[in-house]
């Protein structure tokens, strides 16, 4: 007998072992070691694009992230950055020659002969000898991962350090061709001066408003390397946005540490004028404005903002858009005339869902377990809406455009489908021919994946809830199967119909087990409307969520899924809280 003819009578009789070796079962480092990609930056030229590719580093136990440079003509990929200190924050200088970014990667050592050596230390080496190496010092261990910032030629060659500071870089701009701006403490905490001075201090510091530096705004010029101080506040600036003419900044000015917990005394927004050195409030703090985005020509610039019904909790609200005129001093709500609000990118940082036009502007708008993406344009009645058409139009979780308009990059996944970038071209409210551009996770490609269900069922107040069922690996019609629900956090979150495998919700890994996973966006999930999202407010913080899963759970057990007898429930933060409520009732 051939071998050929034993291999395939082998086949017929084991075919099982073929499908074993099509499809390779998950294991906890597929979850573990996943890449992902973040903050797409175009060139000014629109022919490339940079961005941050995130993956775990297996030495150092901990995710480490790098500049990666695409073109847009013929997908050709370049890694810029390498090594285990990240690199993030990549920004295009304006005329595209530069590159600036952020890491904590050591620069240059520098010579002191005067410097007297510090007592040597023993360290194990090779073939069993040990061997005595200085030393660091308190200070040099201080100093060591400080963040600053850093310059490369975006076609190639090593990058360089810009800056040496004590304290770390937060954020950057280009101002111009030639100068930077980027925001930074100067001066060292209290704590932090104390153990310099080897004063012990076994302290966990929460927040210490009196005695935390300012975050202040500098600039400074690339050939010099000089750094001049831009503003005085005596608060810390926690975003800012330069206009494209150069001439102001828009930033937010967060005055207390205890904000993001007690909404007691909140953020204000200041106008830098770089030119004339002043700077003044200038939206109203109670609108509680989040991103900045300039329009092209300066004349002004829109603004997230979230809006709630409570006089002083930020913990439920919708997104809402506004637009500030720099003329007249007039600050506008936009129309989107959509209940829901502005959606997150969920896959590029979670910044918000808008890119400004010359004319108008890309915004994605909340909807349940997906997005939609529309165009707005400026009309006699204030704003035309025009839904943009693709074949990935419902599910791009994503996106940013070249400065021209033209050219639109964007992250689609669905959840059975991992995530990938796409280039196309941005035609009126059409996306056309996209193309994509990256190759993230590609064993995956490998792996057996979970068919997904968006489900909708009536729950509390008999109102309709959505959620994401994922189908046990190899189901088969007819047979019912154990359930896990998986609870989303927060409770002002959600489940997308989105790719989502993390080492907090690992769905396939269970669905291999041979379980179903329910992902329902209770009462208080944010993306369906601010009603919605204060429902579970008064005391209703368990009730209205619990009956949403109860009630969703018996709707699958009725459709014949689910074994009633093999239930499990699981999640992080809310999820576990609510997780434990369901066990008590």
């Amino acid at each position: 007998m051939s071998r050929v003819r034993l291999a395939v009578l082998f086949l017929l009789v084991f075919p099982g072992l073929l499908e074993a070796a099509e499809a390779s079962p998950w294991t906890v480092e597929d979850v573990i070691l996943a890449e992902s990609a973040s903050d797409f930056q175009i060139s000014p030229d629109g022919k490339f694009v940079v961005w941050v590719k995130s993956q775990m580093d297996r030495d150092k136990g901990e995710r480490v992230k790098h500049l990666i440079r695409t073109s847009l003509t013929d997908n050709r990929e370049t890694e810029l950055t390498r090594g285990e200190h990240s690199c993030t924050w990549p920004r295009w200088s304006p005329d595209g020659k530069y590159l600036a970014f952020l890491s904590d990667r050591p620069g240059p050592k520098k010579k002191d002969p005067g410097k007297s050596r510090a007592a040597p230390r023993l360290t194990w080496r090779a073939r069993g000898l040990h061997h005595a190496v200085p030393r660091r010092t308190r200070d040099e261990e201080e100093e060591e991962n400080r963040t600053q910032l850093w310059l490369l030629d975006p076609t190639g060659g090593e990058p360089w350090q810009l800056t040496e500071l004590k304290r770390d870089i937060t954020a950057i701009a280009w101002l111009d061709a030639g100068t930077l701006l980027f925001t930074a403490q100067e001066e060292p905490t209290l704590r932090e001066q104390l153990l310099k001075e080897g004063k012990k201090d076994t302290s966990i510091v929460v927040d210490d408003d009196p005695n935390e530096p300012p975050v202040r705004l500098f600039k400074i010029e690339v050939k010099s390397r000089k750094i001049t101080r831009l503003s005085a506040n005596l608060d810390r600036i926690q975003s800012f946005r330069v206009s494209p003419d150069g001439r102001y900044v828009v930033a937010i000015h967060a005055r207390s540490l205890r904000f993001v917990y007690d909404n007691q005394i909140r953020p204000v927004t200041l106008l830098h004028d770089l030119k004339a050195g002043t700077s003044r409030e200038i939206l109203d703090a109670r609108l509680n404005p989040q991103e900045i985005r300039w329009q092209p020509d300066s004349r002004g610039f829109f603004f997230t903002a979230a809006y709630t019904t409570h006089p002083r909790y930020l913990m439920a609200y919708v997104t809402r858009l506004h637009h500030h005129d720099l003329a007249s001093g007039k600050t506008r709500e936009v129309n989107l005339d959509w209940e829901r609000g502005l959606a997150d990118q969920n896959e590029h940082d979670g910044r918000a869902g808008i890119v400004v036009l010359g004319d108008g502007f890309l915004a994605l708008l909340a909807d349940g377990v997906r997005h939609r993406l529309a165009r707005f344009s400026p009309d006699r009645d204030g704003w035309k809406r025009q839904f943009v058409t693709s074949q990935h139009a419902g599910n791009i979780f994503g996106f940013q455009l070249s400065k021209d308009g033209k050219t639109l990059v964007y992250a689609h996944s669905t959840a059975a489908t991992p995530t990938q970038w796409y280039r196309a071209r941005l035609e009126g409210a059409r996306i056309v021919d996209p193309v994509a551009i990256t190759k993230l996770n590609e064993d995956l490609q490998e792996k057996p994946r979970a068919k997904t269900e968006i489900i909708r069922w009536k729950g509390a107040l008999d109102e309709e809830v959505e959620g994401i069922l994922y189908y046990p690996h190899g189901w088969t019609k007819g047979k019912k199967y154990p359930l896990v629900l998986m609870i989303h956090g927060g409770p002002f979150g959600a489940d997308f119909d989105a790719w989502e495998e993390s080492w907090a919700y690992p769905a396939n890994l269970l669905a291999q087990k041979g379980a179903f996973v329910f992902k329902p966006n209770y009462h208080g999930s944010s993306n369906y409307g601010l009603k919605w999202a204060e429902s579970i407010a008064n005391g209703k913080y368990y009730d209205l969520p619990c009956l949403d899963l109860e009630k969703g759970v018996d709707f699958l057990i009725a459709q014949g899924l689910v074994d009633p007898a093999r239930l499990g429930t699981m999640g992080w933060s809310n999820g576990a809280i609510l997780s434990v409520a369901l066990i008590a009732r």
